[in-house]
């Protein structure tokens, strides 16, 4: 991923399907073009990085299919004003779902399935997507 730091006009990142362990990295600050990542169905572990969601410019998120965990994920940092599709399913995730994940105004798709978490979603919160 080191080397792929160098790629500073890079838009479009797919490393899905394959066999990738680990974290997810935690620096994403250098991919201030990226409309979307995809890293679907590998290994990765950990919690997701807060910075992933710095980028402006973000659009679609695919982490579903790995093994990530997190606990009452807090997306009130989330800087893309044009963030459509956010893709969590079949991880580890778990707690709360918390309101802030609701503030996302541009949001078309949401995936959340196959997960732990917990508690109850009042239905007026999806009013804002």
């Amino acid at each position: 991923m080191i080397s792929l730091l160098l790629l500073k006009t890079l838009i479009h990142l797919d490393l899905s399907y394959n066999q990738l362990a680990g974290d997810i990295p935690a620096h994403w600050e250098g991919f201030q073009k990226f409309e979307y990542v995809d890293l679907i169905h590998n290994s990765f572990s950990g919690s997701i990085p807060l910075s992933l969601f710095s980028i402006s410019s973000l659009q679609k998120i695919y982490l579903s299919f790995n093994q990530l965990k997190d606990q009452a994920l807090d997306f009130s940092y989330v800087a893309s004003l044009v963030l459509d599709t956010l893709d969590l399913s079949g991880n580890n995730l778990e707690g709360l779902i918390l309101r802030s994940i609701f503030g996302l105004g541009t949001l078309k798709v949401l995936l959340l399935s196959s997960n732990r978490f917990t508690a109850t979603v009042p239905l007026k919160w999806f009013q804002s997507l």
